[in-house]
């Protein structure tokens, strides 16, 4: 009977243990634990009440949708869709409605992509937008992350050093441009490569005291992107629009804040980083 008492007293006092040392860890680090959880999954997706048939795809109508046609176009695939919100206020502000023609798990480029199927729908999405008058500007967005390609005879090649993705890129900027439409193409960011808000905010309340690295150094970005960004800025010039600008400073890049995380995943913006994207975008739709 002893025994069964010990036992269970010291069961309750191991339970209560860890209670009080969870209560104050995560007294110390739920805000900001449960900021940067709350980016998990919230990079911007188009509500299937937006969308339309467009192209190889679908395209979702956004902005001021009080009657005007769009006039705007912000296209790629999943990576240019995270940067809906920052567009979206563009747009309103400007009283512009404007379309995202999101190609998921595909590039833009209409000569090399990531699969022959990719490269038909984007040829699809190219001939559209190029046809479509209502479209004035348009905005191309891209992962900037996977290097294994296939070109128009469906041959696999490895594009490590962006060599041939940044020829790519820039036929399709004059390609469109040729079809009357300003076009801007925005740059690469650096991404975390795994899941941020949620390692992170996990880190925080349930790690071993380290605090998570919130950023890379800027040397790490510029010795992947600096060739091919100053390649890019001679062959189109001011079309060429740097995100990196607003995450990086000189010493680093930055994934989040001590109170906001700027991916909601390994590589796409969170909420909070998309909108941290509006300057870029009100400084063209206007």
């Amino acid at each position: 009977m002893f025994g069964f008492i010990l036992v269970s007293y010291l069961l309750l006092l191991t339970v209560a243990s860890i209670t009080v040392f969870t209560d104050f860890f995560s007294g110390r680090h739920s805000s900001v634990a449960n900021s940067i959880a709350s980016a998990i999954g919230s990079s911007y997706r188009c509500s299937i009440s937006s969308m339309r048939p467009y192209g190889g795809s679908k395209a979702c109508l956004v902005g001021d949708l009080s009657g005007k046609d769009y006039t705007v176009a912000l296209i790629g695939n999943s990576h240019a869709q995270m940067y809906g919100p920052a567009y979206i206020s563009a747009l309103r502000e400007a009283n512009q409605s404007g379309l995202i023609v999101a190609l998921s798990g595909c590039l833009p480029t209409t000569d090399i992509n990531i699969s022959t199927e990719c490269l038909s729908r984007a040829i699809k999405n190219f001939e559209e937008v190029s046809s479509d008058a209502k479209i004035k500007t348009v905005f191309i967005a891209l992962t900037w992350h996977d290097d294994d390609l296939v070109d128009n005879t469906g041959s696999l090649f490895h594009d490590t050093d962006f060599s041939v993705r940044k020829r790519s890129l820039v036929n399709l900027v004059h390609s469109l441009e040729r079809a009357g439409k300003r076009v801007f193409l925005l740059g690469p960011i650096a991404i975390p490569g795994y899941d941020f808000p949620s390692v992170v905010s996990r880190k925080l309340i349930f790690g071993d005291g380290l605090i998570p690295e919130f950023s890379v150094p800027r040397k790490v970005f510029d010795d992947k992107f600096s060739d091919v960004i100053e390649w890019l800025k001679i062959q189109i010039g001011v079309s060429l629009i740097l995100p990196s600008q607003l995450l990086c400073d000189d010493d680093n890049c930055y994934f989040g804040s001590d109170h906001s995380a700027f991916f909601a995943d390994s590589n796409h913006l969170s909420l909070d980083g998309a909108i941290s994207m509006i300057p870029l975008f009100k400084a063209i739709v206007k």
